[in-house]
């Protein structure tokens, strides 16, 4: 089989994978111990096996395989399911090059500059977040976060070179106390999914992949971690990312708090807030010579370089991980201030569709098992550790910096009261919104006269019961950052 050649095109000549490998009997003896273990599948039972020897008291050895990691299982991407919000393709800000070059922050400067804070056409009463837009710092366009679906939207930028990246910049404007500022958040650059674990010195990134794990059942929502060596390095960039954790939108979310005293729930500080015009002039200001750097990373003497380099970076790999790429767009969204992981208007049509026509419901039930698996991943114990680890080095950089930067001196104490009220406000949205869509489903189904042999009645019906069973899984990290 050519690697590659089936992406795009029909695939009904090309040999495809078994669906299963590894497949083994289970049971000696009196075959007391016949169960194939909790991440295998059970194919079949006999007396034999594939020995002459068999089973005393009645009992039968079992036939247990692993899924086949190459075997995708069902149909339809969240791409594809929903191609305004969420990309097939690649990372466009991440580096898949070889040169895998630090970029500069665009934003970084010496000396203080002349704030202009206001604007015309805001209010005292209105807010405008554009925390999931981007900035490209070649051309200052922006661009909306997620669009790089492959169909002209979302591309890199640079002269005739497709891997060259600018740094990702979001901006947020909040018009606070009758007045509206603006402070952008500079990302750092980092690795492609296909480069992330290619270096030959410093800390090393965990050389392994979450994914949902590959089953018979098309809404399971376990998560399975395999070595990164199981995929080629064509079918990790089809499809794999970088993913931060926390994800890059928390920095925009604490600068937020850190201006106006309001956390993530909308609870006041105990910590008086930061002026923000002290926030606005040194947040990319040159003035952090002299730190402890981490790993290899280069050009972290500003606060905003110093904070975000916690998160992973090109010098700075330990911190990422690989993950699937729809679970860590969805991640994205879950965690981010506004942004919906399904539009309500592209949620109640394709329900309406699917009541009407019998077919269709992976449209609306995909979303909500996508949630569920982000918080599946993010509870294994190989992500938890990270996670801790890498909210333990964000402390310790706030720290850092208020010890360093006498007009943020109170940066720290905000990150303390911050850091867990966002993870616990985002999760106990995100269990709200999917209870709110099961209610929904169920509502409209019912209400729709519908019985168990009508279209896809039962499977919806099914579908929602399991993700209902499983919501117990939407659970934010301990609040402890030494607890996994």
């Amino acid at each position: 089989m050519q690697r590659g050649r089936s992406f795009g095109r029909s695939v009904e000549n090309i040999p495809r994978p078994a669906p299963l490998q590894g497949c083994h009997w289970v049971g000696k003896g009196d075959c007391a111990e016949n169960r194939c273990n909790p991440h295998e599948v059970t194919v079949g039972s006999c007396k034999y096996g594939k020995d002459q020897g068999t089973c005393n008291w009645g009992r039968k050895k079992s036939l247990c395989c692993h899924h086949n990691p190459k075997v995708a299982s069902c149909p339809m991407k969240l791409c594809q399911l929903d191609d305004d919000n969420y990309r097939c393709g690649p990372d466009t800000y991440a580096d898949d090059s070889q040169e895998l070059e630090e970029i500069p922050n665009p934003l970084a400067h010496d000396e203080l500059k002349h704030l202009v804070s206001t604007r015309a056409d805001l209010d005292d009463t209105s807010e405008v977040d554009r925390e999931y837009e981007e900035f490209l710092e070649h051309d200052g366009s922006l661009e909306e976060r997620g669009l790089g679906n492959g169909k002209g939207k979302g591309k890199p930028v640079g002269s005739g070179n497709t891997t060259r990246h600018g740094r990702r910049v979001l901006n947020l404007i909040l018009t606070f106390r009758g007045i509206t500022r603006e402070i952008s958040t500079v990302a750092r650059g980092y690795p492609g999914s296909s480069r992330l674990h290619h270096r030959s010195r410093g800390l090393q990134a965990t050389p392994i992949i979450f994914r949902p794990q590959l089953t018979n059942n098309c809404y399971s929502t376990s998560v399975e971690v395999i070595p990164s060596t199981s995929l080629t390095r064509n079918e990790i960039i089809a499809s794999v990312d970088t993913e931060h954790n926390p994800d890059l939108q928390y920095t925009s979310a604490l600068l937020r708090t850190a201006m106006t005293g309001i956390l993530p729930n909308g609870t006041a500080t105990r910590t008086p807030a930061i002026d923000a015009n002290d926030l606005l002039q040194y947040w990319h200001m040159n003035t952090l010579n002299g730190l402890p750097r981490a790993d290899m990373s280069q050009a972290t003497n500003t606060p905003n370089d110093y904070f975000m380099d916690r998160f992973g970076s090109t010098g700075n790999r330990s911190p990422l991980l690989l993950a699937d790429r729809t679970m860590n767009q969805v991640k994205g969204r879950i965690f981010s201030q506004d942004a919906n992981v399904q539009s309500e208007a592209n949620f109640e049509e394709t329900l309406e569709e699917s009541i009407r026509t019998g077919t269709g419901e992976q449209a609306f039930l995909e979303p909500i098992r996508q949630v569920i698996i982000v918080f599946r991943y993010m509870s294994t114990p190989e992500a938890r550790q990270r996670i801790q680890q890498n909210r333990r080095n964000l402390l310790d950089a706030s720290r850092r910096i208020s010890a360093n930067v006498p007009q943020l001196r109170l940066l720290h104490e905000l990150h303390h009261e911050f850091d867990y009220n966002w993870y616990l406000h985002r999760t106990n949205r995100a269990r709200a919104w999917v209870e709110s869509q099961l209610d929904t489903i169920t509502d409209q189904y019912e209400a729709a006269n519908l019985t168990p042999l009508t279209g896809n009645y039962q499977t919806v019906m099914d579908a929602v019961k399991q993700f209902r069973s499983e919501m117990k899984h939407i659970e934010p990290p301990p609040e402890d950052t030494n607890k996994y």
